[in-house]
C-alpha cells in the first residue's frame, strides 16, 4: 500500500476520516493525499457576486487544508507524506479526477450522513465514483477509531475475490497487518454451494483455516443488521465486502440497505471492488 487518498468537507466526519487515514499512511509507510473540493454555486443574483463567493469560499478552504495539513505534520514530528489538494469543482469529478491522476491503493471516507463526501459515495454519485476506480474503498463510520487491525470478516455470497487487484490488495493488508480473515457466507439461493468448497477457494487465496468459515442465512430486509451483529459478536476490526455487479454486495451497495450497514457499523468496512 504505498498512497492513500481521503476526501473531506472539514466535518468532524471528514476530518475523522482524515485522522484515520493518517495513522494508516503513517504505521504502513504510505503516502497520504487529502482532497477537498470547493463546490461550485449555480445559483446567484449577478456573475459579480458568484465570482466574489467563490474567491471567498477558496480562500476559506485553502486555509482550513492548511490548517489541517500543520496539524497533521505536527503530530506526526514532520514525518508523515503528505500531500493536500483543495480544488473548485463538483465533487464527483474532482475525485474522478484525482483518482486517475494518483492511482491510490486505497481511498478513505467519512460515514455519517454530515459528511457530504460519504453522501456522495453512496448518492446518486456513488455508481460514478465506484465506476472510475479500481481501488477499494475503507468507509469510516462515526464511531470508529483507529486501532490495529487483528481480525477481519469477509463477508459475501458465495464467491471470493476474482480480480488481480482486490486479491493483491488483501493479501498485502493481510501480510501487513498480520490480522486473522473469517469468511462469512452469506446464504443466497442465487449462489448455491457447500462451505467446504468456499474454504477451499479461501484458503487458497488466502490462507483461511477452515474453523474461520462460517455460514450465515441471509433474511430479507435485514441482511445488514446480520451481518454488522455477526462482526460484533466476533470482535472484528473491520468489515469486508465485494462490489461484484448483480450480487448480494452490489445490490447492498446500490440501494438503502448499504446506508443501514455504514450507519449502524461501528467498525470501518472495506469495500473491494471484483471487476
Amino acid at each position: 500500500m504505498k498512497t492513500i487518498l481521503v476526501g473531506t468537507d472539514y466535518t468532524p466526519a471528514g476530518n475523522r476520516a482524515v485522522r484515520y487515514a493518517a495513522e494508516l499512511a503513517f504505521n504502513y509507510k504510505a503516502r497520504l493525499i487529502v482532497v477537498h473540493a470547493t463546490q461550485l454555486m449555480l445559483v446567484t443574483e449577478s456573475p459579480l457576486d458568484l465570482r466574489y463567493i467563490m474567491e471567498e469560499m477558496e480562500q476559506a478552504d485553502n486555509k482550513k487544508m492548511s490548517t489541517l495539513a500543520l496539524n497533521l505534520q505536527k503530530k506526526y514530528d514532520n514525518r508523515l507524506k503528505l500531500l493536500t489538494v483543495v480544488e473548485t469543482g463538483f465533487v464527483r469529478e474532482i475525485m474522478r479526477k484525482k483518482m486517475h491522476e494518483y492511482h491510490p491503493d486505497l481511498l478513505v471516507m467519512g460515514m455519517p450522513q454530515v459528511d457530504f463526501f460519504s453522501k456522495k459515495i453512496f448518492g446518486s454519485t456513488s455508481v460514478h465514483v465506484l465506476a472510475v476506480t479500481n481501488a477499494p474503498v475503507l468507509i469510516i463510520p462515526e464511531k470508529a477509531r483507529y486501532k490495529p487491525v487483528r481480525k477481519m470478516v469477509l463477508a459475501a455470497d458465495g464467491q471470493t475475490i476474482q480480480s488481480k487487484q482486490g486479491k493483491a490488495f488483501l493479501t498485502e493488508w493481510l501480510e501487513k497487518s498480520k490480522a486473522q480473515l473469517s469468511y462469512l457466507h452469506i446464504k443466497d439461493d442465487l449462489y448455491p454451494g457447500t462451505l467446504s468448497a468456499y474454504w477451499r477457494s479461501m484458503h487458497k487465496q488466502f490462507g483461511t483455516t477452515q474453523e474461520d468459515v462460517h455460514e450465515l442465512g441471509a433474511i430479507s430486509g435485514q441482511t445488514a443488521e446480520q451481518i454488522h451483529n455477526w462482526a460484533k459478536k466476533e470482535k472484528a476490526d473491520w468489515i469486508i465486502a465485494i462490489a461484484r455487479e448483480r450480487n448480494l454486495f452490489w445490490r447492498i451497495i446500490h440501494e438503502s440497505i448499504s446506508k443501514k450497514l455504514a450507519y449502524l457499523s461501528q467498525m470501518p468496512i472495506l469495500i473491494i471492488h471484483d471487476k
